[in-house]
């Protein structure tokens, strides 16, 4: 079978409103202030870049209007290229300083690449034309369509990387080593109660009995994370496809969120923008809704 991505010719509300709910979860996915005078642990850039003069209110307050405006500017598409260098520049630079504590936060991340696969499109056209284009208010819906495009692929790649370096570090052994995770679960809830007094839950509780006593069947059913992961590139097949792999992605996380106690509401909403596309199911349901509501005599 011979894999093709399609770029899906999204209407022009369905692209506003994911560029709508991806700006509103990047403004409120960085922080609001970053109280780091040091750079320990050096992470990215900031091996190479000093960026705690972002501790500084004075100094990041502007940078935060300027990020405000940035986004608003790509939602509406004016000024797109300046715009998604702003939001890139940000991400990374409060990322670097932020993974330089010596803890890394996936936040910046994802957002991270979603925000340059789109960069990449928005500077790939502009080459393509003139310099005034750098500045061009208009934007055709093919263009739009390959920047949302690009987004999920940046998202899905993710989900490969993870599972290929799962596979990488463990030598191709991770599925056989499912029996290990018992520990890592325990230690994780009890991590969580420690610095949050967070109650682990009934699944919590009985996963790592249910991993110790049933190695096998665990190994079949935490191997199923694992395959999801690496052939994520398949939500890349169509509309229908991202659908589902994305209500697929979102209730793995979950049951990790449940098990381990580890969150990744940046990855779950990613997956609701861009690949499950709520509004247009919900449009798609009152469609349906509307054609089977009999009509009057």
């Amino acid at each position: 079978m011979k894999f093709d991505s399609k770029i899906i010719p999204y209407a022009g509300w369905e692209m506003f409103l994911m560029r709508a709910f991806f700006g509103l979860a990047v403004w409120m996915g960085s922080p609001v202030f970053l109280p780091y005078t040091s750079q320990p642990h050096p992470n990215g850039l900031a091996h190479f870049i000093d960026f705690t003069a972002l501790a500084s209110p004075e100094f990041f307050g502007p940078l935060r209007a300027l990020l405000l405006i940035a986004i608003v500017f790509y939602v509406i598409r004016v000024w797109t290229l300046p715009a998604l260098t702003v939001m890139f520049g940000m991400v990374v630079a409060a990322g670097s300083l932020e993974n330089s504590q010596g803890a890394i936060n996936h936040t910046f991340q994802c957002y991270g690449l979603v925000i340059l696969g789109q960069w990449l499109v928005s500077a790939w056209s502009t080459a393509k034309g003139s310099a005034a284009r750098v500045f061009d208010p208009i934007d055709s819906l093919s263009l739009q369509r390959l920047g949302i495009h690009a987004a999920k692929v940046a998202l899905v790649a993710s989900y490969v990387t993870s599972a290929i370096t799962k596979l990488i570090e463990s030598e191709g052994g991770w599925i056989f080593r499912t029996v290990n995770l018992a520990p890592q679960i325990v230690k994780s809830n009890a991590n969580s109660y420690v610095n949050a007094l967070v109650e682990p839950g009934w699944l919590a509780g009985a996963a790592p009995e249910f991993i110790v006593h049933n190695p096998v069947i665990s190994s079949i059913l935490i191997s199923g994370g694992l395959f999801l992961e690496l052939f994520a590139f398949l939500a890349l097949l169509g509309r229908w496809q991202a659908a589902i792999y994305g209500i697929l992605l979102i209730s793995m996380h979950e049951m990790i969120a449940h098990v381990m106690n580890l969150h990744f509401p940046t990855f779950q909403n990613l997956c609701l923008i861009f690949l499950v596309n709520i509004p247009f199911l919900v449009c798609l349901t009152i469609r349906g809704a509307l054609r089977l509501r009999p009509r009057a005599a």
